[in-house]
């Protein structure tokens, strides 16, 4: 193992590396705790319309929006500049671009110039090079137009040069073909002094013949072209005009590839830099910082939208929870009254097995004692007539005798025991008084007709059934009986017994209360009604 090396004062003097978490706190773009207002007030502003469209459920649910939210601020900083870093490129792209092709352009114009006859096609090949020999045409069609003062057409030398290389060939007098000499010849033609263009003509050629050659070579030139200046001039208009519609043509078609191409050219070099290297390190940071954003976002969507889903999963079994807890209550429901139903049809086939022999002797003294208790219970008040119809009116109940059967005995009480008494009117006819068994109707039951009074003779165990329509807050629609069976009732403790006796007479315990407390209305002081 190698020994370690020790530190010298020369590693200490070496700068720190940088520290990538530094970049959160140099452009802001990874920052999570030091935001700008901009960036906060972008995010609450989302909050707020996410809160909307979302509407959460849980705290849960708040603060998954709440990262949402900023995660979305803090993308959309992040989008913004690389949409700027991406106009920026792409500007940076096109003036690169656009210089390539001006130096390109300069280029060939140098090469038409020095050799028009084999360079000649370079400068209609570009946007450029057309737009310039359009140019250069429009300026020569400017000079050879007629003048409004009279003055006579007058071509500068260096244009005229132009004009014969844009025509494919050199202007000097010894290398001149035709097209070049006949445009050099009608320019000497138009000039102020013939003479002394041609000889300009001549001397700026620096023919290798000498001037002998290149003058005699200028006047054949000369020989050919119309002697009328104005003539000439016509002739040199006519052809400018032509050029100039040439390439007009050329340079429109030319601009339209040109800025197609120059437009793809911005668009291919974003994120390459342009050639920069530096601007390329930057562009690579500032994509990867928002592909991490666009991420996160994602990740946190998805994550509201689970949210979401478990909220709508939960909303579904607690609805599951509360058909199946309904159904529950009501089976238990249907149960209890299936069993109330069974009870009360046992209770009845009991009482016709008990009073369907009513001479068996082991029954007899266990009807006398319950009916005896049930007329003892039912007589409270020491005012109240005698249930029993004897003529002796003693007011005490008494047995049937030993040769009378118990279900005559019924019979014959049935009517009087559960029926209310009703006092003798003091108005009524000797007739009525001397029948000791028949008593006066009330004038309020006069009023009603029969119909009340054979109501009121229907023995209570047949009106029982009526006792929850009764309207209990009508003192004329109160029968004593049926009142004095809903104070025992409601004296009665609470016990399944009670429960039992107020399911069976009024149906619930809503309806009992509200026909005693109709019936206390008018029957019993406040007090004693509470």
């Amino acid at each position: 193992m190698q020994p370690r090396p020790e530190s010298t004062d020369s590693d200490f003097d070496k700068p720190a590396a940088p520290n990538p978490a530094a970049n959160a706190l140099k452009h802001g773009f990874c920052a999570s705790k030091i935001l700008s207002p901009e960036t906060l007030a972008r995010a609450d502003a989302i909050r707020d319309e996410l809160a909307k469209i979302h509407e959460p459920w849980s705290a849960e649910e708040d603060d998954a929006i709440a990262q949402l939210a900023l995660a979305r601020a803090q993308q959309f900083d992040l989008e913004l500049a690389m949409h700027r870093k991406a106009t920026d490129e792409k500007a940076r792209a096109a003036e690169l671009y656009e210089r390539t092709a001006q130096d390109r352009f300069h280029a060939d114009l140098a090469r038409f110039r020095e050799n028009p006859a084999l360079f000649g096609s370079l400068p209609g090949m570009t946007w450029h090079g057309a737009d310039w020999l359009e140019k250069l045409w429009r300026q020569i069609a400017g000079e050879l137009a007629p003048d409004p003062a009279g003055n006579s057409a007058c071509l500068p030398f260096a244009l005229a040069c132009e004009a014969a290389a844009a025509l494919g060939s050199p202007w000097q007098v010894d290398l001149a073909d035709a097209e070049a000499g006949w445009f050099m010849a009608r320019w000497i033609r138009i000039a102020p002094d013939p003479d002394a263009a041609l000889e300009l003509w001549v001397d700026r050629s620096k023919a290798l013949d000498g001037l002998k050659f290149a003058r005699s070579r200028a006047k054949k030139f000369l020989d050919q072209a119309p002697a009328d200046p104005g003539e000439a001039a016509t002739e040199l208009a006519a052809r400018t005009n032509r050029e100039y519609e040439r390439w007009s043509l050329q340079a429109r078609a030319l601009r339209t590839n040109y800025e197609t191409a120059r437009d793809t050219a911005a668009e291919a070099a974003v994120g390459t830099g342009s050639g920069d290297a530096r601007l390329e390190k930057e562009f690579r940071l500032l994509s990867r910082y928002l592909t991490s954003a666009r991420n996160r976002a994602d990740r946190l969507q998805r994550r509201l939208d689970g949210l979401k889903k478990d909220r709508k999963a939960l909303a579904y079994r607690a609805q599951r929870d509360a058909e199946r807890e309904a159904r529950k209550l009501k089976k238990a429901s249907e149960k209890a009254m299936r069993q109330f139903e069974c009870e009360s049809a046992r209770i009845e086939r009991e009482r016709a097995a008990f009073y369907a022999s009513p001479e068996s002797p082991e029954y007899e003294n266990d009807e006398l004692d319950s009916r005896a208790g049930e007329f003892a219970a039912c007589a409270y008040d020491p005012g109240m007539k005698s249930m029993n119809t004897s003529s002796e009116g003693t007011g005490i109940y008494d047995p049937p005798g030993p040769g009378v059967a118990m279900q005559d005995f019924e019979k014959s009480h049935d009517t009087c025991e559960l029926r209310n008494d009703i006092p003798a009117d003091d108005g009524a006819d000797d007739s009525a008084a001397d029948n000791g068994n028949r008593t006066a109707k009330p004038a309020a039951e006069e009023e009603r007709g029969g119909a009340a009074w054979l109501e009121r003779t229907t023995p209570l165990k047949d009106r029982v059934r009526m006792m929850r329509y009764r309207d209990w807050s009508d003192p004329r629609e109160v029968f004593d009986d049926e009142a004095d069976l809903l104070k025992q009732i409601v004296a009665l403790p609470e016990s399944f017994e009670r429960e039992f006796t107020i399911q069976a007479f009024f149906g619930s315990a809503k309806v009992m209360r509200r026909c005693w407390k109709a019936y206390c209305s008018w029957a019993m002081p406040e007090s004693q009604a509470r």
